[in-house]
């Protein structure tokens, strides 16, 4: 219970609201507490939720939704858990429109689409906000993005080729570069906001150009067989990279990968079909199937691939099994391809936030192994 939470003890005591709803102080009536906590009704038939907390909210402790949270995955109850950092009890973070997408995109595979595959997410976003940018119309050149335009708009932009559409989000590193860039994919029902928004916050840190597109895996519509490596998705990808040698302050001989689960996908996908077009490459919780027809590449196309990659999975991911990057690792390994492979003892698979800290220090590092990032 959270009146044992540091900073929340006032909760404990007599005159407490939960004091008043059952009748004295919670630590001693820990039966009454039990029959009013949510928790204690948590069962298989409850309906798919989306847990949405502030991280610094100082009413109710966050950890009360990592509790619910933790339960729903037990009970195999379909649950989604998105912390929003520097958020307080509503308010600022909230109102966003990554959250406002991400709510429309739940209640839509729930209610129109009744989507009924269990799922244990957890995602995160700031409370920042970007100001107004400006507009971007990349050169022709041979072997980048030479029609349509490209439009910035503080950290988000979108661009048209055509009838071909897409958008994300971009963040630079202070002064004129030319900087080293990394492309960043999120996973299945995330988005350019809520996974690579919180990514790249840190990554510009580092020196780094950050790119993050929505794939057609967010919100979880549409049909699977267009989801992580599909051509579509490579497409996005492939026109981020294009994206990024157009503009000045980037090095375009310093391109970088990164990628969570369905993302992950989408990178090994990218650095098969993109040969020589990434520098180094990470993935956590991915890797590749047997055979053609899935949304993780092939081990075929593995064999493609020249780019050197970080590996890193809980050894206990149930959503895309080790065994996956294994054989990602053996594909690189015949083809003396350098890599590096990585499993976290008793870690799931939203490794990227469980281990969130040792994660990124392990693909700075990585980066910088592959000359990526400089020293």
């Amino acid at each position: 219970m959270f009146v044992t939470t540091p900073g929340y003890e006032s909760h404990a005591t007599d005159s407490s609201p939960e004091a008043k709803l059952i009748g004295g102080a919670g630590l001693e009536n820990k039966d009454k507490a039990a029959r009013v906590n949510p928790i204690s009704y948590v069962s298989k038939d409850d309906p798919p939720f989306l847990i949405v907390h502030g991280d610094k909210d100082p009413t109710v402790p966050i950890n009360q939704s990592q509790l619910l949270f933790d339960a729903l995955k037990r009970t195999r109850v379909s649950a989604h858990f998105h912390t929003i950092h520097g958020a307080g009890h509503g308010g600022p973070g909230f109102a966003g429109q990554d959250i406002s997408a991400m709510v429309a995109a739940f209640f839509d595979a729930r209610l129109k689409r009744n989507v009924v595959e269990v799922e244990a997410r957890v995602s995160e976003s700031t409370t920042e906000s970007g100001a107004r940018g400006r507009d971007v119309r990349p050169p022709d050149r041979e072997g980048t993005v030479s029609k349509g335009g490209f439009q910035l708009d503080g950290e988000r932009w979108n661009y048209c080729d055509g009838d071909f559409t897409m958008e994300g989000i971009l963040l630079k590193p202070e002064g004129k570069g030319p900087f080293p860039a990394v492309l960043i994919s999120h996973g299945l029902g995330g988005n350019a906001q809520s996974f690579g928004l919180m990514k790249a916050r840190e990554m510009v840190k580092w020196g780094l150009v950050c790119i993050a597109p929505n794939y057609t895996h967010i919100g979880q519509g549409g049909e699977r067989a267009q989801f992580g490596a599909s051509a579509e998705n490579i497409r996005r990808a492939s026109t981020c990279l294009d994206l990024l040698r157009t503009m000045p302050e980037v090095d375009a001989t310093r391109l970088a990968a990164y990628g969570h689960s369905m993302g992950g996908f989408v990178t090994i996908g990218l650095a098969a079909a993109r040969v020589d077009a990434v520098k180094a490459a990470a993935i956590t919780g991915s890797g590749i199937s047997p055979q053609e027809g899935y949304p993780a590449p092939s081990a075929k196309a593995a064999e493609r691939i020249r780019t050197p990659f970080l590996m890193l999975h809980g050894a206990n991911d149930n959503i895309v099994r080790p065994e996956q990057s294994a054989a990602l690792k053996l594909a690189l390994d015949q083809n003396k391809v350098p890599n590096d492979r990585l499993i976290a003892d008793g870690q799931g698979h939203p490794i990227d936030q469980t281990m969130r800290d040792e994660v990124f220090k392990l693909i700075r590092e990585w980066f910088v192994k592959q000359g990526v990032l400089k020293p």
